[in-house]
């Protein structure tokens, strides 16, 4: 069943002289992330501020504006002493 469905698939890829009918469709470029290729069918390099992730899509690059965590030494030392304080 599977191999008919696959004869059938591949069959209707083909034109009727026999020939493979595959036709290049432009692309969309810009929803890409992409700069304009040299034809409808390529794309060229991503655009400013995206970055190539190593499998051929552009993601956006960001900027960790975010400070890391800092432990707060002095409350857990109040804390600490406020503890010794009650229980002494």
């Amino acid at each position: 069943m599977l191999k008919a469905h696959r004869k059938l698939l591949d069959d209707a890829s083909k034109n009727d002289d026999g020939t493979d009918d595959e036709k290049e469709t432009s692309k969309d470029c810009p929803s890409e992330n992409r700069e304009e290729g040299t034809d409808d069918t390529v794309c060229g390099d991503c655009l400013s501020d995206f970055t190539d992730d190593g499998a051929g899509v552009c993601v956006a690059d960001t900027e960790d504006d975010t400070e890391p965590v800092k432990t707060n030494w002095m409350l857990y030392g109040g804390v600490a002493v406020v503890a010794v304080l009650l229980l002494s």
